[in-house]
């Protein structure tokens, strides 16, 4: 058990400091596009975290199997360069043993995948589409910053208010531009003292700009025209939330009563992505194992390629069984071609009891050097 504590221990920290790097990257250029979904007037500011942490098991349950056979190669490949294993396989420690140790550290990593795939990710999905509908029902004017120009995509205008309420149910020194209504070709320029949102008794939103000046002219050419108004109306599109059963907020238990190609595609992935980490376990226990005189560059190349092409040909299956090209089988054939990867790369296990071939002769020799 304490060399089984030793092993985990070096794997698991590996595997939370690689598992924090790659989401760190991936969460940052999500940012990006949603910094240029706020910009465009789509997505309201205070919602920000909130989409990314509703994402982040979504980024998980593919980050932790990458994460996962990385640390193996990285922790294992560094005993090897210090002679950690050679000292282990003296001891007694086989490759059976190894092998069995890692498939143990696995299930912790089965384990949160297996949390992701069916629960946590499912639910962070319906959580934002919970955001966008209510982002929907929101008042115009919570789109718009103070001293800044906001684009308010619904409304395709460009604000810009001098000062707001505190509670954003009115605007002041209000700047306008907008494509007129009944002709794209004609930029609507509207100044006003002050601006706010009203609903009409028929039910219709409009956005009520007041005291203000709407100059309508044709970029390109001098001539304008100049209308003084007391109030305009600008009429904003109805919010009418129509939900759309989004196939990757469904429970595992309704997708299994699914019979469309998304449904069967997104059911066997759930299922199917928790095994992938046993059978990396069993992929990475020969791929890291390294001779101290070649460095770990040698097994490392390959390795990579071998899990992208695992990630790879996953989703390919996936995005087709989505689309009715091919049976659920195929997913699962995929883990079958590793698993015969990885049985023909452990085929030293079953001959070899030793952990590294010729480590009987990492010995100190007659002359006080390593044999």
């Amino acid at each position: 058990m304490i060399i089984f504590r030793y092993l985990a221990r070096q794997v698991l920290v590996n595997m939370m400091a690689i598992i924090s790097i790659l989401l760190l990257i991936i969460v940052s250029a999500r940012m990006v596009k949603y910094f240029r979904y706020i910009a465009e007037g789509t997505l309201a500011p205070e919602f920000l975290l909130l989409f990314i942490g509703y994402r982040i098991p979504g980024f998980l349950e593919l980050i932790i199997p990458l994460a996962f056979f990385l640390s193996l190669l990285l922790a294992y490949g560094r005993m090897y360069l210090d002679s950690e294993m050679a000292v282990l396989s003296s001891c007694g420690m086989s490759r059976q043993h190894l092998l069995r140790y890692t498939l143990g550290v696995s299930m912790v990593a089965f384990t949160m995948v297996a949390t992701m795939t069916l629960g946590l990710t499912a639910w962070g999905e319906r959580e934002v589409q919970n955001i966008k509908d209510k982002q929907r029902s929101m008042h115009v004017l919570d789109f718009i910053s103070e001293r800044s120009f906001s684009s308010i995509a619904r409304v395709g205008m460009v604000v810009f208010a001098g000062e707001m309420s505190g509670d954003k149910s009115e605007m002041f020194d209000v700047f306008a531009s907008r494509s007129a209504p009944d002709n794209p070709n004609i930029r609507d320029v509207i100044v006003a003292k002050n601006g706010h949102q009203v609903t009409s008794d028929n039910g219709e939103r409009l956005l009520v700009l007041e005291n203000g000046q709407r100059v309508m002219l044709v970029p390109g050419k001098l001539e304008a025209d100049v209308v003084n108004f007391k109030e305009l109306h600008v009429r904003l599109p109805q919010s009418v939330v129509v939900r759309q059963k989004d196939v990757e907020g469904m429970d595992i238990d309704e997708l299994w009563r699914g019979e469309k190609g998304e449904e069967k595609a997104y059911l066997h992935w759930r299922l199917a992505l928790p095994f992938m980490l046993p059978i990396l376990a069993l992929l990475a226990v020969p791929l890291s194992e390294i001779n101290p005189r070649e460095g770990q560059v040698k097994r490392f190349v390959p390795a990579i390629m071998i899990i992208l092409s695992y990630v790879g040909l996953m989703i390919w299956a996936r995005n087709n069984i989505e689309k009715d090209k091919l049976p659920v089988i195929v997913m699962w054939s995929v883990h079958f071609i590793f698993i015969g990867l990885a049985i023909f790369l452990n085929r030293k296990v079953w001959k070899d009891k030793k952990i590294i071939a010729g480590s009987s002769k990492t010995a100190v020799n007659g002359k006080g050097g390593l044999a």
